[in-house]
């Protein structure tokens, strides 16, 4: 049965916007009686006056297939997204290039933005896309063993103990991890062989092997030579001088379920941790030392302030929002900034002057798991904002997992969200009841 034309009713339109936590007898009312509030709006859009506006509707652009994972930066000439089991690049003709097959089915991408690059990573498999589109893994791979070294007559060197590592440099200049050290003892006026160099599996992106010597005087290692991918021997007849070696004991860093660059390090959400990287050495980390654990699962990881004033990550569990702050891990100071965590995958970067902030630059945005979006500024501070000024009356629904998208169309700023198994909130109640409290001292 529908509704007869007498009974439809003409609306100007909801200044107040969403209010899903009243009761529907008691939405807010103007002077006059009439509702300033709506309580659910389908396919509608409102401008800044609360005027609804049907919304646009939909073409097909790329047929697909568990597509998921959707993800631009206006620094960057494409968009990836994850369709099946690889992942493409979209481009503004809406051509879209497969980038990365063999993912691993139906696990959420992470990504940020590194320079000219982006950094990926869904769980248990990560990786760098360039800007031309060519891949490769966060970091350089290590060497896998160290080579064989063995004393000649007629060198340079001094009497004392030696130690040898090999590094690789890739094509990006990435400088790898270094292989265990080999250690000799040798007689004054002596030079060494290195022999059976280890060697990249894939010369054309890894076309460096560099050798370094510790000094038989301080122990430090320095540059011997840097040699091309193939050479396998090396004769060293002096003591390096060459700059010193600030990759040892480094490692790459593990895929992890969020990624972001804060400072010049890059950290990774893995499992209850976050791990991080050295200043400068993006993808690499020490195993034993650079991370710190949460009580749970980390399902939020993000920059704010990088480098200014304020700056700290703002990292939540599935208890509670914190923030970690100082520009340093050496200086991390973590407070609580938040009383509950973050909906994973539900969060991105928008401008501050979106939310009337006094700031053009980008803040990161997510959804709570009570249903509120949050707003993370320098120092710590998260604010809730609404669609009205004093109208924090609208919440949205719980889900395992959700993402956001911030869109500018035909004059209207709009934050989406889409969620996996929305659940609605229980602060959404649509019915009151009434308890009273009998104490045993009561007449």
């Amino acid at each position: 049965m529908g509704v007869r034309d007498e009974e439809l009713a003409l609306r100007v339109g909801w200044p107040l916007g969403l209010n899903n936590l009243a009761a529907e007898t008691a939405l807010p009312v103007s002077e006059s009686g009439a509702p300033v509030a709506v309580r659910e709006a389908v396919n509608v859009d409102f401008d800044a006056a609360g005027k609804p506006r049907r919304r646009d509707g939909y073409t097909l652009a790329l047929p697909g297939h568990r597509v998921h994972s959707a993800w631009s930066d206006a620094a960057l000439p494409w968009g990836l997204f994850v369709n099946g089991d690889t992942l493409w690049a979209l481009h503004p003709d809406e051509r879209a290039e497969p980038v990365i097959d063999g993912l691993a089915s139906g696990l959420p991408v992470a990504y940020e933005r590194l320079l000219d690059a982006v950094l990926w990573s869904n769980g248990v498999q990560c990786g760098l896309i360039g800007l031309d589109l060519d891949t490769m893994p966060w970091a350089c791979p290590t060497p896998e063993r160290a080579p064989a070294m063995s004393i000649e007559p007629d060198g340079a060197l001094d009497a004392g103990h030696y130690q040898l590592v090999v590094t690789f440099l890739d094509a990006r200049g990435r400088e790898s991890g270094a292989s265990n050290p080999v250690a000799i003892v040798v007689p004054a006026r002596s030079r060494l062989r290195a022999a059976g160099l280890p060697q990249p599996a894939d010369t054309l992106r890894v076309p460096w092997v560099r050798v370094y010597l510790s000094s038989g005087l301080d122990g430090v290692f320095r540059v011997a030579a840097t040699l091309p991918a193939g050479v396998t021997e090396l004769m060293l007849t002096a003591p390096a001088s060459g700059r010193a070696l600030d990759t040892l004991n480094l490692r790459p860093l593990p895929a992890g379920q969020g990624v972001c660059v804060h400072n010049g390090r890059q950290f990774v959400a893995c499992g209850a941790e976050v791990r991080y990287s050295p200043p400068l050495r993006y993808g690499l980390t020490h195993p034993g030392r650079d991370r710190v654990g949460f009580a749970g699962r980390v399902d939020l990881l993000a920059s704010v302030a990088d480098g200014s004033d304020g700056a700290g990550l703002f990292v939540a569990d599935a208890k509670r929002t914190y923030f970690l702050a100082g520009s340093s891990p050496a200086e991390w100071r973590q407070v609580i900034a938040y009383p509950v965590g973050a909906i994973p995958g539900a969060q991105l970067r928008m401008p501050g002057e979106v939310w009337n902030l006094p700031t053009k630059t980008l803040v990161p945005v997510w959804i709570a798991r009570n249903g509120r979006v949050c707003i993370g500024l320098p120092g710590g501070q998260v604010i809730t904002p609404q669609p009205r000024e004093g109208t924090a009356e609208a919440v949205i629904d719980g889900a395992s997992g959700g993402a956001l998208l911030y869109r500018e169309h035909a004059g209207h700023q709009q934050l989406i969200a889409t969620l996996r198994d929305a659940q609605p909130q229980a602060l959404a109640v649509r019915d009151r009841a009434i308890a009273r409290v009998y104490r045993h001292d009561d007449p």
